[in-house]
């Protein structure tokens, strides 16, 4: 819920339960989408959408390509 989105990039974050992993998975996602410049956050499904999850938006920058060469 809300508290985890507060922690959910940070190292070592895991959700409590039965999912087992390190907690470095959205830690590196996050810094490889930084270090191009791009932003990553976390949105909670519309309340009438009864299915379970989050939405992750990820935005990067247009490449722009130089073409001269």
């Amino acid at each position: 819920g809300e508290e985890m989105k507060k922690f959910l990039f940070d190292r070592y974050a895991r959700s409590k339960g039965t999912i087992h992993g390190s907690g470095f998975g959205l830690t590196l996602v996050k810094a490889i989408i930084e270090s191009f410049n791009g932003y990553i956050s976390v949105k909670d499904r519309d309340a009438k959408d009864q299915t379970k999850g989050s939405i992750i938006i990820i935005d990067l920058p247009k490449l722009i390509s130089d073409d001269s060469s």
